[in-house]
């Protein structure tokens, strides 16, 4: 009884390190997202015009659209200034032409774009995170009750069982699912 016991232990230490697994992955998968930091910076300021949402320079906030008397809003022209001198800079460092220099800031829609992309992706990777800790949490409570109600022979044999007939368990719950929104 104490080997089942331990086998179960086992089971359940296995579930948990599936999640952290996953979570690695989705690690990766935001590193691959995310640009290296000096790519971040250049884009992020030399795009701060297109977007006007100060998140762009790096502020975190919206920008206002006045300071309340109608007049110009100096953060904006603030974000404005620091995206023209970032380029300013990278085009003397690159020895960039003019018409280098227009082409460049042509880019603005498409890196805002490729920015909005990047955040969708962010947010159902944190939705996922969020879903794969539910999942854990609901498994490891159900196996919980079966270990309240069956013995620690027939809980470690309802878990290899589950564990050999994933597919039939797949089904069974995808006809659960479809019975339940049916009704």
């Amino acid at each position: 009884v104490n080997a089942t016991e331990v086998t179960v232990e086992k089971y359940v230490a296995n579930k948990r390190a599936q999640q952290e697994t996953i979570n690695e992955y989705l690690d990766s998968i935001e590193d691959i997202l995310s640009p290296g930091m000096p790519l971040q910076v250049a884009f992020s300021a030399s795009s701060a015009e297109a977007d006007g949402d100060g998140a762009a320079a790096g502020e975190g906030a919206a920008a206002e659209s006045s300071d309340g008397d109608g007049g110009p809003n100096p953060k904006r022209q603030r974000q404005n200034s620091i995206g023209s001198q970032l380029l300013e800079t990278l085009s003397t460092e690159l020895g960039l032409t003019a018409a280098q220099v227009d082409e460049l800031s042509g880019q603005k829609g498409f890196i805002h774009s490729d920015r909005e992309i990047k955040a969708q992706c962010t947010a159902l990777i944190k939705e996922l995170r969020v879903r794969v800790s539910e999942h854990i949490k609901t498994s490891q409570t159900i196996t919980d009750c079966l270990r309240r109600i069956l013995t620690p022979l027939q809980v470690a044999k309802f878990l290899v069982w589950v564990e050999r007939n994933q597919r039939s368990m797949d089904l069974l719950n995808t006809m659960f699912q479809s019975d339940d929104a049916a009704q």
